[in-house]
């Protein structure tokens, strides 16, 4: 592929991500509302500058890895290239950019309610498996059983935890969130971005560990106990979305 190419099919990815991110914004909001009382609707409505940012830089980041592996952009780029070819690069520069404002959303609306919403969640896991429909028609089984096998291992392992300590350490939305990492790597990679997004993680637990032991709760010292931290809610979903990004640069 022709550095002319990925620079035009990287810029329309941006492109596609900046006219998205406000209705994923929206869509976020209005979902969020629905189980909380908070003013998160009001938080996320006008979207800050720096998660645009990030949302722009996410798209160029997946993309530039799909790119280098795609194996559309052979017909492309060949003598005699394929109209079929061309649609499906234009639908999957969208899927990419679609994914990269889903991701920025589900990050920022789990730091601030603990809550994955799932109209983006079933977005992302719909988007993966029309993503390899599209490039890769044989990795589509894969995927499905990465968003199976994503879902059934994470409800499994917070339904023994339950079971074992009686409380529930993770929610409905982490479940899906993973099957959605499933769909868009495939079950053989999955391991690969669960274990990164432990190291995340463990990594978020450290860093807000450190936090927690220097703050005050209106003006009384804070109760610095390890079960009172334990309790306190740590969302996952940024670590997942890190352990998904991660992944995907690296099979690229």
């Amino acid at each position: 592929m022709t550095a002319g190419l990925l620079l035009a099919t990287a810029a329309l990815a941006l492109l596609i991500n900046i006219l998205i991110t406000p209705l994923v914004v929206r869509i976020s909001c209005r979902s969020v509302s629905r189980w909380i009382s908070m003013p998160v609707g009001d938080a996320t409505q006008d979207l800050p500058y720096r998660w645009r940012i990030a949302s722009g830089a996410t798209a160029l980041l997946l993309w530039g890895s799909a790119a280098s592996r795609a194996p559309l952009f052979d017909r492309i780029t060949s003598s005699n290239p394929s109209i079929d070819g061309v649609i499906s690069i234009v639908f999957a520069i969208l899927l990419v950019g679609l994914l990269a404002a889903l991701l920025t959303a589900l990050v920022r609306i789990d730091w601030l309610s603990q809550l994955l919403p799932d109209p983006l969640t079933l977005a992302m896991i719909t988007s993966g498996l029309l993503f390899h429909y599209l490039l890769n028609p044989d990795y589509l089984i894969h995927a499905v059983l990465g968003a199976a096998i994503g879902y059934g291992l994470l409800w499994a392992m917070a339904a023994a935890y339950k079971k074992l300590r009686g409380l529930c350490a993770m929610g409905r939305g982490d479940f899906a969130m993973t099957a959605a990492l499933g769909a868009w790597l495939g079950w053989q990679l999955l391991p690969l971005a669960l274990s990164l997004a432990c190291i995340s993680g463990l990594v978020m637990v450290l860093v807000q560990r450190q936090l927690w032991r220097s703050t005050t709760q209106e003006g009384q010292p804070q109760d610095l106990s390890r079960a009172a931290f334990l309790n306190h809610e740590i969302p996952f979903g940024p670590a997942l979305a890190v352990g998904f990004i991660l992944a995907w640069v690296q099979i690229g």
